[in-house]
């Protein structure tokens, strides 16, 4: 799992304060970078949750800079066990309070 800030224009129209700009590739077979922008300096959680609204996934990104960013993740769980394919949904949530969500298809 990894994070970092890609460098683009932080000035990509979006009307929210944190928002999911693309999960690519959809569906994944190892893999997905998941591009989000924020409107301000803030610390990042992700949450993967299946179908049944259970949390698969809960990884803390950290502090990221204003801008666009990207985080990827090889669709495995904390402990690292791969998941099964189906549809997840992913919560990104900042330390001030907002959050956007998006859904991705595990395809094996």
């Amino acid at each position: 799992l990894r994070a970092y800030n890609t460098g683009l224009d932080p000035d990509l129209p979006t009307d929210k304060p944190l928002s999911i700009i693309s999960v690519a590739p959809n569906p994944m077979e190892s893999g997905t970078s998941i591009s989000f922008n924020v409107s301000k300096p803030t610390t990042l959680t992700l949450e993967v949750f299946d179908l049944m609204g259970r949390v698969v996934l809960e990884a803390d990104i950290g502090h990221v800079s204003e801008g666009i960013g990207s985080f990827y993740w090889n669709g495995s769980t904390g402990s690292g066990e791969r998941l099964a394919p189906g549809l997840y949904f992913i919560k990104f949530t900042g330390s001030n309070g907002l959050c956007d969500t998006g859904r991705v298809v595990i395809a094996r």
